[in-house]
């Protein structure tokens, strides 16, 4: 639990930085070294937990290359396309291209250019199928809930939730996101 959570926060999600070098299909072939927790924002940006801009990871090794993985309640996990060298200050943009993430379609782009995560991954498997589907079925209909079933996160699970499923059902992560 934390408190105060910024009036902004859309979400929380988890950042994990990883090394190795990772495959997208087939065995997974990345260590995790340490997993931080950040609030989501609306434009896209990820705060810490103070509130501060971008996440500080404590265990990575000056100069050593890191993959980021971003992970969110039900949209499909992503890995950042190349790995970044252990700084002081480092900046990785997911929301720049399609090809910021590792792997094919793991991104899709919005309406105002950015790129954004696919919603309807309900249990967090990386996959976007059926089952998530099943899921949503059985309970379509609440109102007020925080819910791994509320796709569009308007705290409303309901047919708009179906319907951000839908559009991006089959959908397949990377290995190394899924569980």
């Amino acid at each position: 639990s934390v408190a105060p959570i910024p009036l902004e926060a859309v979400d929380w999600v988890l950042i994990e930085a990883r090394s190795g070098n990772p495959n997208i299909s087939g065995i997974k072939n990345t260590d995790l070294i340490q997993t931080r927790y950040g609030f989501l924002f609306e434009n896209g940006e990820i705060k810490d937990l103070n509130g501060n801009m971008g996440i500080r990871f404590s265990n990575l090794v000056y100069g050593d290359d890191y993959y980021f993985v971003v992970r969110h309640r039900n949209h499909l996990d992503i890995m950042s396309a190349i790995p970044l060298k252990a700084e002081v200050s480092m900046l990785y943009d997911f929301t720049q291209s399609t090809n910021t993430a590792l792997g094919p379609a793991q991104l899709k782009m919005s309406e105002d250019g950015s790129a954004l995560m696919y919603a309807g991954d309900a249990n967090g498997d990386g996959l976007i199928q059926t089952t998530d589907y099943d899921a949503w079925f059985l309970n379509n209909a609440e109102i007020d809930v925080y819910s791994l079933l509320d796709f569009n996160l308007d705290g409303i699970i309901q047919v708009s939730d179906y319907d951000r499923w839908f559009s991006n059902k089959a959908k397949v992560g990377i290995i190394e996101i899924q569980y």
